[in-house]
């Protein structure tokens, strides 16, 4: 699950990244400089058991990642997310490139299926949710609690909790069958469905909120991406899938 980093490196949101060990003295002596040791020491531990960070939306200033001439900004803004025992909080922090050595994709939904690290049952409600998207040529990509927990070993599932997918539509018929898969599956399992639907070059819409606003008078929905936050119609998204 962690590819060693080499060549260009270009990182999208909900992306992983593992750093060196060096990186601990780095991110977290600011903290304990104004007395943060809480946040020091959560950052310490995700790092000396060699966790991933998560990549996040890119603030102001941010001008891009490293290419073939090296970076354009030198660091990345990304986040730790930490699990219920310890409050849920996500921890924010800006990675050094040179502390990279390891980035990858998030797991697809058949890696996630395969993890030994999911509560009893969930594998096989998971492997067969991804069959069923692989006959309408989706093979989505997932974030939240359920890779968390696949990734760290950490209890990050509750009973409450979403699987939260991260895929791509190619038109608005396959938008439809997905929306039609998902739906009877969360039923089933009793397992609720979320995530982002990607359109264009990194524009996500919560799939959720994509639900709601089929039946709102001008259907705009929020789209984030890596570098902004913004309203877009949900008509000009499906453009971008439809030219």
């Amino acid at each position: 699950m962690m590819p060693a980093a080499s060549g260009p490196l270009v990182v999208a949101r909900h992306d992983l990244v593992w750093l060196d060990a060096g990186a601990r003295e780095a991110l977290t002596t600011p903290l304990r400089a104004v007395g943060n040791e809480g946040d020091a020491d959560a950052l310490a531990t995700w790092l000396i058991h060699g966790r991933p960070f998560v990549v996040s939306r890119q603030p102001d200033g941010w001008r891009g990642g490293v290419d073939a001439v090296g970076p354009s900004s030198d660091w990345l803004a990304a986040g730790v997310p930490l699990p219920p025992a310890e409050g849920r909080r996500r921890l924010g922090a800006r990675l050094s490139w040179a502390d990279v050595r390891a980035h990858r994709a998030p797991l697809s939904l058949y890696e996630l299926a395969e993890s030994p690290l999911l509560p009893p049952g969930r594998s096989v409600a998971l492997d067969r949710l991804a069959r069923a998207l692989e006959t309408l040529s989706v093979t989505p990509r997932v974030f939240g609690s359920a890779a968390m927990q696949a990734l760290t070993g950490m209890a990050y599932l509750r009973p409450d909790s979403d699987l939260d997918l991260l895929w791509r539509p190619v038109d608005a018929a396959q938008c439809l069958a997905v929306t039609e898969v998902l739906l009877r599956w969360q039923e089933e399992e009793g397992w609720p469905v979320d995530g982002e639907m990607l359109f264009g070059e990194d524009d996500a819409v919560s799939w959720r909120e994509w639900q709601r606003a089929a039946s709102g008078s001008d259907g705009q929905v929020l789209v984030k991406s890596l570098r902004s936050a913004r309203l877009v119609s949900r008509a000009a998204l499906m453009e971008q899938v439809t030219a």
